[in-house]
């Protein structure tokens, strides 16, 4: 542990052993502006999209459902898949990202989370870690679209090459992304010990 305060960081993986699908969930409500579904996690302590890794077999559409229900107690429909992001440098892994729609339910945490609230898209909170923002900020032009068409929706089976079914991006997370990561885990530590 660094100063005791930041945990150590699990063994560096290829991206491709490591696979979390990630939910963007937006609820709609009277609000001229969409609101994003955000858990503040235990650790690291931040602000990230619901989500987790696979049971075997399970396609990711399912696994956004279940990951949503277990870690917010909301219940989600899949409006569609946004893109894989294969991350680079710190953790590397592949996050398929699917986009949801609440449909029910109260935010709640689980053991793994601090907090679980909405957000209005256009004040997310400081500590939501750095390579959610442009996810986020692609969800909503998909949501958009979407709005405007039928949705589209995958069922491909989960792996980490998905023959190309879902859109790549490529999200080099630098010395400057972690930086920013270890310091809004240390505010959320320190904030949370008071």
């Amino acid at each position: 542990m660094l100063f005791g305060l930041v945990p150590e960081l699990p063994p560096r993986t290829a991206p491709e052993d490591s696979i979390v699908v990630q939910a963007v969930v937006f609820r709609s409500g009277p609000a001229l502006v969409p609101e994003i579904l955000l858990v503040h996690r235990t650790s690291p302590r931040a602000w990230e999209l619901p989500g987790g890794h696979p049971d075997d077999g399970e396609l990711i559409e399912l696994t956004a459902i279940r990951e949503t229900r277990e870690e917010t107690g909301i219940e989600v429909v899949v409006a569609g898949r946004l893109a894989d992001f294969h991350r680079t440098g710190f953790v590397p892994h592949v996050s398929p990202t699917v986009l949801c729609e609440a449909i029910d339910g109260i935010p709640i945490g689980n053991h793994e989370s601090v907090d679980v609230r909405y957000f209005p898209v256009d004040r997310l909170p400081w500590g939501l870690l750095p390579w959610y923002r442009p996810v986020i900020a692609e969800a909503l032009l998909l949501r958009h679209a979407n709005r405007r068409t039928a949705p589209v929706r995958s069922s491909a089976p989960l792996s980490a090459g998905d023959g190309g079914l879902a859109s790549r991006r490529h999200q080099a997370l630098g010395l400057g992304e972690v930086a920013m990561a270890g310091l809004i885990h240390l505010v959320g530590i320190v904030g949370a010990q008071r």
